[in-house]
């Protein structure tokens, strides 16, 4: 714990802290490749979430970002947790060797949050480190993934106006159901309840929340995560 007496436990997109902008600037080769060109983070707008991924399968950027975290962690001992979070938004390098560094952008994902895991685990096992099954990278990948590794399920278009359960949200159950089976007691929701201030549906939502809760406990998922409530 903290000394607030508070365990931190949080997941957040996080590349660009662990590799910052001024790094990018720097090494330019460390950008994705979009459209045959280096993307190139908009420094004077925009410092902290820079809403494009990395060249994960350049190795100079996989040491970097693993050197980084275990910095971090022999700095802040508390931490007990990480997150490994992509950066917001899309973005995804398109260079041959990032394609092959895995099929689809799941695989190259998660190929690389299983690599940094082991690589945490090996500094220190008692962290768990955390990611989603979010945006471009939502399937399970054919690979097993390490046991400290954890996974925030986000449902980022879903109909909140019906049940999870509900046909019109299959294939969001399906993507839980998948995961927490695959990963019994590493699986969490990472609810964007805050969604439902902006989409024109009519409020409370308490009894459709309620019936997704069931679900999760039945699940026996390891947390909620509700964003915005």
């Amino acid at each position: 714990q903290g000394k607030y007496g508070v365990e931190p436990f949080f997941i957040s997109h996080s590349w660009h802290f662990w590799i910052p902008p001024q790094a990018l600037k720097e090494h330019p080769e460390w950008n994705p490749l979009v459209k045959g060109e280096r993307l190139k983070p908009d420094f004077e707008r925009n410092h902290s979430l820079i809403h494009h991924q990395l060249c994960i399968s350049n190795p100079e950027v996989r040491k970097c970002f693993i050197d980084n975290i275990l910095k971090y962690l022999k700095a802040n001992p508390q931490m007990r947790m990480v997150p490994l979070e992509t950066n917001d938004g899309n973005g995804w390098c398109e260079c041959d060797a990032c394609k092959a560094y895995g099929a689809t952008v799941s695989e190259q994902f998660f190929r690389f949050a299983a690599e940094a895991a082991e690589a945490i685990r090996q500094f220190d096992p008692a962290v768990t480190v955390l990611c989603l099954s979010y945006g471009a990278h939502t399937e399970l990948p054919p690979f097993p993934l390490p046991d400290n590794l954890c996974f925030g399920i986000v449902y980022n278009s879903r109909n909140y106006a019906r049940p999870l359960t509900d046909e019109s949200n299959r294939p969001f159950y399906e993507q839980l159901t998948k995961w927490a089976k695959a990963y019994p007691g590493r699986v969490y929701i990472y609810e964007l309840w805050a969604k439902t201030h902006f989409v024109g549906w009519p409020h409370p939502y308490a009894k459709i929340f309620a019936e997704d809760i069931k679900l999760y406990r039945d699940l026996k998922l390891a947390g909620l995560c509700p964003e915005g409530i």
